[in-house]
């Protein structure tokens, strides 16, 4: 069996998300953070290697991609924006 994850799981959560005047678009993903609390269980599997490997997945967007949602938190501009 084969697992990975992303460096932003391991570091980011929902929580970052929750910054104000729309602060918390820097830290959209997709698919989207989860809680906190799920990233001892990351760690965990990096320390027993049931996880094989991090890695970055696609790109970042840009400010001017994430500003173009501003308002529109939903919208297509800011993929994995809700909770999943």
């Amino acid at each position: 069996m084969f697992a990975e994850t992303c460096p932003q799981y391991l570091f980011l959560s929902l929580d970052d998300m929750a910054g104000s005047d729309f602060e918390g678009a820097k830290y959209v993903a997709f698919p989207p953070l989860r809680p906190k609390e799920h990233q001892a269980e990351l760690w965990r599997g990096l320390r027993t290697n049931d996880l094989s490997l991090v890695a970055g997945s696609g790109r970042l967007l840009q400010d001017p991609e994430r500003d173009a949602g501003r308002g529109a938190p939903d919208g297509p501009a800011l993929p994995g924006r809700g909770e999943g």
